[in-house]
């Protein structure tokens, strides 16, 4: 019986990390700029325009856990809260993990097709290669999300570096 299973599953494939570390950074630098529009365009916009609904309404803060709620009475810190939680939200981070995934993912699938494993092995191989990926996703999103939350509101091209390559590492 064992004989079946001995040398079926394909050895983890290598996840070029250092590269996933330089998408990140790409992707992170535009965060600040997406704050700055939700803070001082999108979200007064959207507020104007549920306060003058009949009855008022509160504008309902997209993604952000819990429910943001922002009317004519929320002042300007909290505005910029919302949209610095809205920025970094489930959303963003998605769509981030996929992008950078899928610069990879070829070169995860080229090795993982090296080897005589099957294929539902070689899928198992795959999923978990995008575990670490999207765990350098989360972690560089929670610290841009940490550094805006302090009331910086730029990110230079060295910070976004820096926190591209420290997340990349420590997953």
């Amino acid at each position: 019986m064992g004989g079946l299973c001995g040398g079926m599953a394909p050895e983890a494939p290598k996840v070029d990390m250092e590269k996933v570390g330089n998408l990140i950074e790409t992707c992170i630098k535009e965060i600040p700029k997406d704050v700055e529009n939700k803070e001082n365009y999108e979200f007064p916009n959207e507020i104007r325009k549920a306060c003058s609904e009949n009855p008022p309404k509160d504008f309902q803060v997209p993604d952000t856990v819990p429910l943001i709620k922002l009317n004519d009475k929320s002042s300007k810190e909290e505005i910029r809260k919302a949209a610095v939680i809205s920025a970094c939200g489930s959303k963003l981070r998605d769509q981030i993990k996929e992008q950078v995934w899928s610069q990879v993912e070829g070169e995860v699938n080229e090795q993982l097709n090296k080897t005589s494993a099957p294929q539902f092995a070689k899928n198992q191989a795959l999923k978990a290669a995008q575990i670490p990926v999207d765990k350098a996703v989360d972690t560089a999103i929670d610290k841009v999300l940490e550094k805006l939350q302090t009331g910086d509101k730029q990110l230079d091209d060295q910070e976004a570096d820096q926190i591209g390559k420290e997340a990349a590492e420590d997953s």
